[in-house]
């Protein structure tokens, strides 16, 4: 503090109470007061006293407020969901939760032995880490942990959480792709029989708020109808009816080739009431929050099973279509699988997917597992493939056919790899490669027609470029990828870029949005700060209005991109919500999102209000991204417990 006057004497106070000089406590009478080893106790408002010599006028200073943080102590990770993960695919969820220390940092690693040295997952360092059996060198036991850095306080470690992954395949004579799908009072019971044939044997237990799953023939009460003799591979569907709503029912199949009885394979439904907006549920059994694709096939949606499933559309739907049966990849699907109603191999519509095996595939839309794929094989093209394929068609005014597929390998030099209708890789950038290698490539490529470009975005790596925009070469006869446009060094960016006009949205992990010019000049950029981190997916723009929706770590957000700056205009989030990332449907002027606290909401475009919501199943698991079927009126989404709903909208 500073005072005027003749020869002022000071005497600082903490609650009105004055401070003595000496102990940690020095300058209790002058200008500057310090506190050494500061303690939670000396919290509180601070005030100092002047007195003048020649005067009798006694003056307070205003209030100092000292807040104390105390030190970092009780780091604890937690996993919900299973701490078992296949080799290519996602599993349960870690969390770390800890008191005082102030803003921390995190670091998620791995020991293969108990208190041995850690191992780090790169990126992962976030409140919460979802298993991902690519982060570890292979099948086996390992040991998850998460290091905490705190702004008070020294580094701390957490408890160990014991994780298993896991590569053998499933045995070649099981039930395979049994799926549950629950409307009032009923339960839909969908499989494959084993392909030798046999006899088929289903037992449940259930009636409760929870379950176990019958763990051999006899256990638990016998399916009316769920004992009969197996035609080999023959798809089979059986409805359990006359159930309690809201109770859980867990079934087990088992099956005799003539070797005794084995399995059993497992899964479970909840029937509830329909008469409300959500309208089926549809468990595949395994994590999904992939956003399923609607297509005219029906819903399409992908597990970490490594399966493609489809569900019939509307609001009677929930079911296999008519000539479906599920796909069976090498890989789990991390990104939106695109349904494209072109002829390709004999099929159409045809699903095109990216999976962790590093293979790009075709699936005939209409049948699935069925038939022949519209592909012979997959087309490899990298060690993983997390992001979607993007392409571009002739069909829809396209300069030529191609799928583009970016490579996310930590390894190795990833690229935009450009492939043929046939599966067969035609092109690939990868900026030279070296020392102008790309980084990884998380996010789906978005292709546009009118200027012939197709941009896409990546981490770090040789190069320091992490958005790219790169010419599509028209002539056939030459390689599809012309020459690159432009590149900017915009940070580490795990989502897509979108484009709309002369703009291209895309944001950083560390927070900061930009609007891109279609020519790559930094001067005509146009950027907001994020506190709340970087966007997951991608920005969603509202193509009538200069509206932008994302969501981030903890928010949803709404901002104006106008033609100076981009604008907030709204937000919602808070309480330690975890959105997912935005679905905007302009025909209803709304947005959705789905949360960690098992709800789907709608946001008011035109309000910018607190969102609705609606409770999918019993709550507990995290939903995943939205789609929208515009036929039916319907916003489909997974959830963590690998069940999918239909949910009418708009929310009441």
């Amino acid at each position: 503090m500073s005072a005027s006057g003749d020869c002022p004497t000071f005497q600082w106070s903490r609650e009105g109470a004055p401070i003595l000089e000496g102990g940690r406590f020095t300058g209790t009478r002058t200008t500057t007061l310090a506190i050494t080893n500061v303690q939670p106790t000396d919290a509180g408002s601070y005030k100092a006293t002047v007195a003048l010599s020649c005067s009798s006028t006694v003056v307070e200073s205003a209030s100092a407020t000292l807040s104390v943080t105390a030190s970092l102590s009780s780091v604890t990770a937690a996993l919900s969901g299973p701490a078992t993960v296949c080799s290519t695919c996602l599993g349960g969820t870690a969390n770390e939760s800890h008191a005082a220390g102030g803003s921390v940092a995190r670091q998620w690693g791995y020991r293969t032995t108990s208190g041995g040295s850690i191992t780090d997952i790169p990126e992962a360092t976030a409140a919460s880490y979802v298993l991902n059996g690519t982060d570890f060198p292979g099948a086996g036991g390992y040991f998850l942990v998460v290091r905490v850095t705190p702004a008070c306080g020294t580094l701390q470690v957490s408890n160990e959480l014991a994780v298993t992954v896991d590569d053998s395949p499933p045995p070649g004579d099981e039930v395979r792709f049994f799926t549950v799908t629950s409307r009032s009072t009923e339960n839909v019971l969908e499989w494959v029989n084993p392909p030798a044939g046999g006899t088929v044997s289903i037992r449940f237990n259930g009636a409760s708020t929870s379950c176990a799953f019958p763990a051999t023939e006899t256990d638990g009460a016998p399916v009316p109808g769920g004992s009969f003799v197996a035609a080999g591979g023959a798809r089979e569907r059986l409805a359990h009816a006359s159930l309690v709503n809201t109770s859980v029912y867990c079934y087990s199949v088992f099956y005799d080739s003539g070797g005794g009885w084995k399995g059993p394979r497992t899964n479970s439904g909840r029937p509830f009431d329909t008469s409300g907006n959500v309208k089926w549920a549809f468990s595949s059994g395994l994590f999904s929050t992939t956003p399923p694709t609607v297509g005219g096939a029906g819903v399409i949606a992908t597990n970490n099973d490594n399966v493609v499933h489809a569900m019939e559309r509307g609001a009677l739907g929930g079911e296999w279509p008519g000539a479906w049966r599920p796909a069976l990849l090498g890989g789990a699907v991390q990104g939106r699988s695109p349904v494209v109603p072109i002829p390709v191999g004999g099929a159409n519509p045809v699903v095109f997917l990216g999976a962790q095996d590093g293979g790009v595939y075709a699936i005939n839309g209409a049948t699935g597992g069925a038939g022949p794929a519209p592909w012979a094989a997959p087309t490899t093209i990298g060690g993983i493939v997390q992001a979607a394929p993007g392409g571009m068609f002739t069909a829809f005014g396209g300069a030529r056919d191609a799928l583009f597929v970016g490579t996310r390998d930590a390894g190795a030099d990833n690229a935009l790899v450009a492939l043929d209708l046939d599966g067969i890789e035609i092109d690939r950038f990868d900026n030279g490669g070296g020392a102008n290698s790309i980084g990884l490539i998380s996010g789906a490529a978005t292709v546009d027609y009118a200027r012939k470009r197709v941009y896409f975005a990546s981490d770090t790596r040789g190069s320091a470029n992490t958005l790219w925009c790169v010419e599509i070469d028209d002539v056939l006869a030459n390689p599809v990828f012309k020459q690159l446009l432009w590149a900017r060094p915009l940070g580490r960016i795990t989502s897509s870029p979108v484009v709309r006009g002369d703009r291209v949205y895309v944001a950083n992990d560390l927070g900061t949005l930009y609007s891109v010019h279609e020519s790559g000049a930094a001067g005509l950029d146009r950027t907001l700060a994020i506190e709340t981190g970087g966007v997951k997916g991608f920005v969603f723009p509202d193509r009538s209005s200069q509206d932008l929706y994302f969501s981030t770590s903890g928010q949803v957000r709404v901002e104006t991109d106008g033609p100076v700056f981009i604008a907030p205009k709204c937000s919602f989030g808070g309480g330690g919500l975890a959105p997912s990332p935005v679905l905007y449907v302009a025909a209803l002027g709304r947005a959705y999102f789905g949360g960690n606290d098992g709800k789907l909401y709608e946001l008011d475009a035109a309000t910018c209000g607190a969102p609705k919501s609606v409770v999918l199943g019993d709550g507990a698991a995290t939903v995943g991204a939205p789609s929208y079927d515009l036929a039916h009126g319907l916003v489909h989404v997974g959830t963590a417990s690998g069940v999918f709903y239909a949910v009418q909208v708009p929310l009441p």
